[in-house]
């Protein structure tokens, strides 16, 4: 059981994810009235979906992946949520 799970099953609420790079997320949980920071670093700009955990990282994750390009494995609908075909990735650094 990952950590996800388990603050799942401690009745943890996702807040939303913040980007730092496309390299380093950081996941915002709270529980019992406190906030708990879970920060993960990628390896190929991926990492598994939480939707099936947290359906509703489902936004945050789009539009990590619309400013970024860190894909997320497993989600339903992976795709630009604000940019136009023309633009993609802006936040990137790396080419």
């Amino acid at each position: 059981m990952n950590i996800f799970q388990k603050l799942k099953q401690k009745k943890a609420r996702l807040i939303t994810i913040t980007a730092i790079d496309e390299n380093t997320l950081v996941y915002h949980f709270i529980i019992n009235k406190k906030v708990k920071n879970v920060k993960v670093n990628l390896k190929n700009n991926e990492t598994e979906s939480l939707t099936k955990i947290f359906p509703n990282a489902e936004l945050y994750e789009r539009e990590i992946f619309d400013m970024f390009g860190i894909k997320f494995k497993g989600h339903p609908k992976l795709e630009s949520l604000f940019l136009s075909e023309e633009v993609k990735h802006p936040l990137k650094k790396s080419v």
